[in-house]
């Protein structure tokens, strides 16, 4: 590890880009070896060298494989990650995330998500259940969005129905609209802080706001949102 490092370090001291060999190895003796604080800092790195999907792919599995189980609603935003990096490369990627969002009320995500996995040949749109999951996705889209306008007086309320109704909104790419109700759960002690800067950030991406979501993602503090936040800070790229 050290001298792949050494190697690495020498050679981006002279503007250039290491063997890809070198990052991979590296990131895999890291791994190898337990070396926990050098794990991320190598897939980081090998992810800067190289940002392609496959790259990302394989770094952010690595990543998810040592978090253990993880609930839907962390699930979603790894999906999220891997779609906004271009990183979806294969059926167990769209499946994973359609599910989790369509299992957290974000409906409109899975549809998304699975016809764009149809439409890759990553997923059989004729078999039966791949069928009945887009058509499952897309009634309870209908039902998401007829319910939305009740939702939103409600939710003026309870922080916890705030977050509901942001979450809709990103959902359906309503993203000005996402913002505006994420901002209003900012340093709200009932909400999870890291789920609220996160999802801030992958909507203020959406709009553009680069450097909005790159000061949103520096909020995201601890756990597997925090390991997100540092790849979907490579994803937005460095500030021009």
């Amino acid at each position: 590890y050290e001298l792949l490092t050494k190697a690495i370090d020498l050679r981006e001291a002279a503007g250039e880009t290491g063997d890809r060999s070198w990052y991979e190895f590296r990131a895999q003796s890291a791994i190898d070896n337990k070396m926990d604080d050098k794990i991320m800092p190598a897939l980081l790195g090998w992810v800067k060298a190289f940002p392609e999907p496959k790259t990302y792919n394989l770094s952010i599995e690595l990543v998810k494989q040592r978090q253990g189980n993880l609930d839907n609603n962390t699930l979603i935003d790894f999906g999220r990650l891997m779609w906004t990096a271009g990183a979806m490369q294969s059926a167990n990627n769209y499946l994973e995330y359609a599910d989790a969002a369509l299992d957290r009320g974000m409906p409109n995500e899975a549809e998304i998500v699975l016809k764009e996995g149809i439409a890759k040949q990553l997923l059989d749109g004729s078999k039966q259940n791949i069928k009945e999951f887009v058509q499952l996705a897309a009634s309870k889209n209908a039902e998401s969005k007829a319910g939305l306008a009740a939702l939103e007086k409600d939710a003026k309320t309870s922080p916890r129905l705030a977050l509901v109704v942001a979450d809709t909104h990103a959902n359906l790419k309503q993203y000005d609209k996402a913002v505006t109700w994420y901002k209003t759960l900012l340093g709200n002690a009932v909400i999870d802080q890291d789920t609220v800067n996160l999802r801030l950030a992958f909507a203020l991406k959406n709009l553009g706001d680069a450097a909005g979501a790159r000061a949103a993602l520096a909020n995201v503090k601890a756990g597997p949102r925090a390991v997100i936040a540092k790849f979907m800070n490579l994803v937005i790229g460095d500030p021009a």
